[in-house]
């Protein structure tokens, strides 16, 4: 059976915890065998084993009539009284009807106040009830948390989450210190070291162990006589204990009573234990609700996002395929008509005409590389290419383009890397003729944005951290606006409307271009002053 529960805890450990609990019971080992038949009874009922449950509920009601703990026993044959009655065990139903007349009401209040009579059965279930139906987090933990203000007696408490960082206090309240008071609410999430006000000690050491902490004088006696808050505070009661849930951590109640000690008795504490069972099955219920709506949030979002990139794409589309389309139609006719006789004059509109198909053309080809990387078929053929190599290849592949625009080009390389033998360990692993196209796209922007006066200059250097290799194009053109940077990577994003209208471009260049770096494990980025230029980085990791 105990190969059984590690393997399938789910399936068996309820049953492996009952065996456990008659074995400590039959050894007089009273305490292990309480706390292995709450074990049974929570991990059947989270589990939805109602049978198994019916069984250990009555076990652990046997348990404690035994033991003269009237209220805790008649709770749980309650339970076992409700379960064996879904069932259908007619008999059983009748023997423990025979005994306990009450049960056969079968009309529960579900109000979540606590009666002021602590024997009240019908309230404590309709307060389980009530949490069973909570699914909004935040109400539910106000809620778990009013609840057991009012039926321990504590004049405070907390209610500590867990969550993949660490504990969280989520809901505070405060009582009288009498059965049936108190209130709670919740609060911004504050992290527990932060939190001044609990004995950081008690609640760690709850976390730690997964076990209860009771005192019945904590200023006077007990392990945790000199934690500074309980010293400051002089409280007398204290009560902590874990919200299990399939035998992991999922929340720390703390309850207190500053001015009472015992407040916290064995009939409470049971009490408390059978709520707070409850309370985590509706904790991972309503966690599991608050999840599934984030996700539907995100997706709808997303779905947003993807209809409106749509419609900015087809809004690009149609201005960019629009506009070249346009004037080529009036300098076509304008040879066509004869309104253009000139030899010369006509050349030069077949020229306005060519740079207008090259600019449809390099949409078309953005387009296809786009809807490729969207669809992930964009295909990478690396190869190892030293540095020094790859620089020098850059630097002469755009010498022409820049000289034809008549702009000063300087070309600065790390004599470092120049100067290594092939054979050194200065590789990059690169897509030459992807690498190219980003390279392209930088080197076509300058050009696009940097009058006759200006410059363009290639740089290349070796970074320490990594060591990288760092390739930095730089323009003394118009620049980018301080707005504009955080966004030039963007999918279909333009600058200013005055820079689009003059420069053109899709907007999807320098947004591919960022992929294609990312896809080589690489960073892109740009500095940029308004009206001084602009420089574009592009780190690449060398290889072993």
């Amino acid at each position: 059976m105990y190969r059984w529960a590690r393997e399938a805890p789910e399936n068996y450990q309820h049953l492996y915890l009952l065996i456990k609990a008659e074995r400590y019971r039959a050894e007089s080992k009273l305490k292990q065998a309480e706390r292995s038949y709450e074990q049974a009874v929570e991990g059947a009922r989270a589990n939805g084993f109602h049978h198994f449950n019916a069984i250990a509920a009555e076990r652990m009601a046997d348990f404690c009539l035994a033991e003269g703990r009237m209220t805790a026993g008649r709770l749980y044959m309650a339970e076992a009284y409700n379960l064996y009655e879904q069932w259908g065990v007619v008999h059983k139903v009748r023997r423990i009807g025979d005994i306990y007349p009450e049960f056969k009401s079968g009309s529960y209040n579900t109000t979540t106040t606590i009666s002021t009579d602590f024997l009240d059965l019908e309230a404590i279930m309709g307060v389980s009830q009530a949490l069973s139906q909570e699914i909004v987090l935040q109400t539910l933990l106000e809620k778990i948390m009013t609840i057991l203000i009012q039926i321990s007696g504590a004049t405070r408490g907390v209610l500590v989450v867990k969550q993949a960082e660490g504990l969280y206090v989520e809901a505070e309240g405060e009582g009288g210190g009498k059965v049936g008071d108190g209130t709670a609410r919740h609060t911004a999430a504050e992290e527990i070291h932060t939190y001044k006000e609990v004995p950081l000690s008690i609640v760690q050491y709850t976390a730690r162990t997964s076990e209860d902490v009771v005192l019945d004088d904590a200023s006077r006696q007990g392990l945790f006589v000199k934690d500074p808050y309980i010293q400051n505070n002089e409280v007398r009661s204290i009560l902590c204990i874990p919200i299990l849930h399939q035998g992991t951590l999922n929340a720390i109640v703390y309850l207190e009573n500053r001015f009472t000690s015992h407040v916290f008795n064995d009939e409470r504490r049971m009490v408390v234990h059978m709520l707070a069972g409850q309370a985590a099955i509706s904790i991972e219920h309503a966690k599991l609700i608050s999840t599934l709506e984030h996700k539907v949030k995100e997706r709808t979002e997303e779905l947003m996002q993807m209809e409106n990139d749509r419609r900015k794409l087809l809004a690009n589309i149609s201005h960019d395929l629009g506009t070249p389309l346009t004037s080529i139609q009036g300098y076509v006719e304008a040879i066509l008509d004869r309104v253009v006789t000139e030899e010369e004059q006509q050349r030069k509109y077949l020229k306005v005409i060519h740079s207008r198909v090259l600019s449809i053309q390099r949409l078309f080809k953005d387009l296809v590389q786009l809807s490729r990387m969207e669809a992930k078929q964009l295909t990478m053929t690396k190869t190892p290419m030293h540095a020094g190599v790859f620089v020098q290849w850059l630097s002469q592949k755009y010498e022409l383009d820049i000289e034809q625009a008549g702009i000063e080009y300087m070309v600065s390389l790390d004599p470092t890397m120049m100067d290594a033998a092939p054979g050194e360990d200065m590789h990059i692993l690169v897509d030459r003729e992807r690498m190219g196209q980003v390279f392209t796209n930088l080197i076509s922007n300058a050009i696009n944005h940097t009058s006759q006066e200006g410059s363009i200059a290639l740089s290349a250097v070796i970074s320490d951290e990594g060591p990288h290799l760092v390739v930095q194009v730089k323009d003394t053109g118009v620049g980018i606006s301080e707005e504009d940077i955080p966004y030039v990577f963007e999918r279909f994003y333009r600058a200013s409307k005055s820079r689009n209208s003059k420069y053109g471009g899709s907007g999807l260049g320098l947004a591919i271009a960022k992929e294609i770096v990312q896809l080589h494990d690489g960073e892109i980025w740009v500095e940029s002053t308004l009206g001084q230029g602009s420089a574009f980085y592009v780190k690449l990791p060398f290889i072993s």
